[in-house]
């Protein structure tokens, strides 16, 4: 080996951590290389065993994949602050590139420092304090250290546990500690730098002034002017020096090189490599989504489906011609009239239903005519393909609708999939007389459900409004066509305007009442939806609590898979080009067919209902049954449902 020539770093062990690389918005984190393991991914099936004693850093792993045109290696990368920073599960909002970079240098984070930091979150600046304080030679005496705190429990552990994977034990130090009302340990005095990202952190500028050093730096980072005044009148009032204000942003531009723009043309794949897409001309008119956009186009119905379909709520009188790539649709419509608060709802809680899109149509709807899709894994990866969605998605964790009214200001805010939900009024001067005092001390403001929970842990569940909000949502996808014609719309049409007639009464106690009612009531309607649909049953209707009622398939799902008597072994379908319904089918069978059909059918049904009679005289309770006869509906149900509840 000739001089200055590195040997190449050793093949990967079991327990690395690993990163998967195929472009800055690609990449996959194997927290821990485990044989037998597999990472899944749009890219497809990685297994562990091939990368185990085989691969090294920078080279490729190929994936398990039975198509060859589908496979799509990535590049076997070494763990950085900045790429665990794009990767890490986000157990709080996390701090990006360019506010890290800020806080490292304004705090002065080097080799030999002591640092404390408070909310250590997710650990996104955790990582980068680390690598700063680390000494980069053989010599562990002239590491830095970081102290860490994390009040939220179930947060902690996880970051104790990241440390630790990431080979930072050494170096850090982090602790269970609620710092806001504990302080700091007393052992940690003259500290190099305190970083505070805390949500009272003005409450704890004494803190970082008696454990800090003569000269040491203090940095807090805020959400809101609000708060960064607070801090500021505290720093100022503690004797702080040399206070200022900054806002870091971070513009990605989405320029790429010759090679790659002349590819992407090929392609088609890229809007911006279209000509005149980004030119100098200047009689060329301004397209907004061009200049303000996504980079990707990869899933152009992602996000073209959504913006016409705004538009076709905003002006139904004249709605736009559909464009699959959404550059080309226009920057704004005409609206028909004043949108008020329910047609704002109205889009965020729209499937498309009667549009072409129609998300509760079509095979991958599901017998049920559920409007939601599973997004990515390895099926996605060997056979790629895309398909629209709603605003309204099963990972929604929340929405929220801004009514700047300078006489009542209200953040309407619906927890999980709006689809499902409430938009629930908080008023402004409500939340900002809040911001003023601690957690517990709010809880005569808004209910204490929307301030509690931990998507983590269902152990206390039914004190959290998520929960009961996500829990329906999810349950749902049991039978949602019913569930959602049955129980949850004529919920929401309900309690909505209600909710909007609360806002309006500019009354914190009127808002906080309703707020631990619909909660209240959610729950009651999960426990009612848990217990109505269970076992591919309807059971115990108060119309007749003996019952057990079949539901079974909808007709029109039968129909379209073609089902008939042949079904008792595997049957598999090919794509249709157009939709089909029961009545279609009937009408392609001939008398004597449909005589024979409804011969077996009658026998078959007479057999089996004069067993289920044979129960249900055992189960029979006393209550005399009520239950009337009624004609089916459109979707092919017979309606065989209570009341709400």
């Amino acid at each position: 080996m000739s001089p200055g020539r590195q040997s190449p770093p050793p093949p990967l062990a079991a327990n690395d951590f690993v990163l998967l690389y195929r472009s800055f918005d690609s990449i996959i984190q194997i927290p821990a290389l485990t044989p037998g393991g597999i990472t899944n991914c749009r890219h497809g099936a990685f297994h562990h065993d091939d990368i185990i004693g085989k691969l090294t850093w920078g080279e490729t792993i190929e994936p398990r994949t039975s198509q060859e045109k589908f496979k799509r290696g990535m590049v076997l990368v070494r763990p950085t602050p900045a790429l665990i920073t794009d990767t890490v599960r986000h157990r709080t909002q996390i701090i990006y590139h360019g506010d890290i970079s800020m806080i490292l240098t304004g705090l002065d984070v080097r080799p030999g420092k002591k640092v404390v930091e408070a909310g250590t979150g997710s650990g996104s600046l955790s990582t980068s304090l680390i690598q700063a304080l680390r000494h980069h030679g053989s010599d562990r005496s002239l590491d830095g250290h970081l102290y860490t705190f994390e009040y939220h429990e179930p947060r902690f552990i996880e970051a104790k546990s990241d440390f630790e994977r990431y080979g930072f034990s050494d170096i850090v130090t982090i602790q269970h500690r609620d710092v806001i009302h504990d302080g700091l340990p007393d052992e940690l005095v003259d500290m190099d730098a305190v970083f505070w990202d805390l949500p009272a952190a003005w409450k704890c500028i004494t803190t970082a002034k008696k454990h800090l050093r003569e000269g040491g730096l203090l940095c807090t980072f805020s959400p809101c002017i609000e708060q960064v005044m607070k801090n500021c009148a505290a720093m100022e009032a503690d004797g702080f020096t040399g206070i200022h204000t900054y806002e870091c942003m971070l513009k990605e531009w989405g320029v790429m090189s010759t090679t790659k723009l002349n590819r992407t043309r090929k392609r088609g794949r890229d809007d911006r490599a279209k000509p005149n897409a980004v030119s100098g001309n200047v009689d060329e008119q301004l397209s907004w989504i061009r200049v303000y956009g996504t980079v990707s186009l990869q899933l152009p119905m992602y996000t073209s489906v959504r913006i016409w379909n705004v538009f076709r709520h905003a002006s139904p009188s004249n709605v736009v011609q559909f464009h699959e790539n959404p550059f080309d649709l226009p920057f704004s419509v005409q609206a028909d009239h004043l949108l008020d608060l329910e047609d704002v709802m109205a889009i965020y809680r729209d499937n498309y239903e009667g549009t072409q899109f129609d998300l509760t149509k079509g095979i991958l709807a599901g017998p049920f005519h559920s409007p939601y899709r599973l997004e990515g894994g390895e099926g996605e990866a060997e056979v790629p393909g895309q398909f629209a969605r709603g605003i309204s998605i099963p990972r929604t964790a929340y929405t929220m609708i801004g009514y700047p009214d300078p006489d009542n200001a209200v953040l309407y805010y619906s927890e999980d999939a709006p689809a499902t939900s409430l938009f629930v009024p908080f008023l402004c001067k409500t939340l900002s007389e809040a911001g003023d005092m601690e957690l517990a001390e709010t809880a005569n403001l808004y209910a204490k459900q929307f301030q509690v929970g931990y998507k983590g842990d269902f152990s206390n569940a039914k004190e959290t409004a998520w929960w009961a909000f996500d829990f329906v949502s999810n349950w749902m996808a049991v039978n949602y066509d019913n569930m959602s014609r049955e129980f949850v719309k004529p919920a929401i049409k309900y309690w909505q305007p209600k909710l909007l007639e609360a806002s309006l009464s500019k009354s914190t106690a009127t808002c906080k009442a309703l707020q631990e009612s619909v909660v209240q009531y959610w729950w009651k309607l999960s426990d009612t939806l848990v217990v109505r649909y269970n076992d591919g049953f309807y059971n115990f209707p108060p119309s007749d609590p003996a019952a057990v009622e079949h539901i079974g398939y909808p007709a029109d799902f039968l129909a379209m898979i073609g089902y008939s008597n042949y079904f008792y072994t595997p049957q598999y379908v090919q794509p249709a080009t157009s939709s089909i319904t029961a009545e279609e089918v009937v009408t392609r069978h001939s008398t004597i067919q449909v005589f024979l059909i409804l011969l077996v059918g009658a026998f078959v049904g007479f057999v089996t209902g004069f067993n289920l009679e044979k129960i249900r005289r055992r189960r029979r309770l006393s209550t005399p049954n009520h239950a009337t006869a009624t004609p089916a509906t459109q979707s092919g149900y017979a309606r065989l449902f209570d009341p709400l509840l």
